[in-house]
């Protein structure tokens, strides 16, 4: 685990309830690439697609610093410096450090949405009428959400409902344990169309298990296994409980930006 105490969190209330609302809790949850600035003005538009889905209850934003582009950008950058003091010997530096750099942070975030779960579960245990708080989250924020659910249903904690925008979560996970402590179902919103699913995903997870220059390799028999691994939010969850649905959204969804703008043609609450 990560050192919690130096990660920034952000439960911030972005939209009151509207008049006849009955007292329902949205919380939406981010995915990777965001940083401790983050903050809750981000989930506006969200929020809007989440208006125009019926919800009238008070919407909130969790976020979570995750995906860290500045120190991506200095191994680059320190990469491209030994290129040019080495010319073409220095290009095995420069790919070393974009490999190790891209599975640093990869592996970090995926971390660090652990940490942010637990995190995210003791504010609902705090909340007060858990019952009737619905999680919504997108991409790596999925893993956020099946966190927090398996440590509330440790407490015995039953919240309404959940969905998963291009879940960023292998598809082969159960959410035996996690279901335990939802009352309603988990709705799981997959797009074929997710380009970032489809490459970018896969590639973080192959790297993650390859290895790095000057490291020991004792993942690499795991790699090939990776690839044959989909993410939930690109084929479904394969784990088939009862509470438990997948819908396939790609006929709106193009791309893996566009769940939370397009909810409102699949989502009605």
């Amino acid at each position: 685990m990560t050192n919690k105490n130096k990660i920034h969190y952000d439960l911030t209330r972005i939209l009151k309830p509207l008049p006849a609302s009955r007292g329902e809790k949205l919380i939406l949850i981010h995915g990777s690439f965001h940083s401790q600035n983050f903050r809750g003005k981000d989930f506006r538009a969200w929020t809007r697609s989440c208006r125009r889905a019926g919800f009238r209850g008070e919407i909130s934003g969790f976020s979570w610093e995750s995906f860290d582009y500045g120190s991506l950008l200095e191994d680059f950058a320190n990469g491209l410096a030994d290129v040019a003091r080495k010319g073409i010997r220095g290009t095995p530096d420069l790919a070393g450090r974009i490999l190790q750099g891209s599975r640093k942070r990869w592996l970090d975030s995926k971390t660090k949405a652990v940490d942010a779960g637990e995190e995210l579960a003791g504010r609902i245990n705090s909340l007060g009428d858990p019952e009737k708080v619905i999680l919504m989250g997108h991409s790596l924020g999925c893993r956020t959400i099946k966190t927090c659910l398996e440590k509330l249903a440790e407490q015995i904690i039953e919240i309404k409902e959940v969905h998963l925008l291009g879940a960023a979560v292998p598809a082969s996970e159960s959410w035996a344990r996690a279901s335990r402590a939802v009352r309603g179902e988990i709705t799981n919103y997959y797009s074929k169309n997710d380009a970032i699913l489809q490459i970018p995903y896969h590639a973080a997870e192959l790297f993650s298990g390859l290895t790095v220059p000057g490291k020991k390799d004792r993942a690499l028999p795991t790699a090939p296994r990776k690839l044959l691994n989909p993410p939930a939010g690109l084929k479904g969850i394969r784990w088939s409980g009862k509470k438990l649905k997948n819908i396939d959204v790609s006929s709106f969804v193009n791309r893996h930006a566009g769940f939370e703008e397009n909810l409102n043609h699949f989502i009605n609450f």
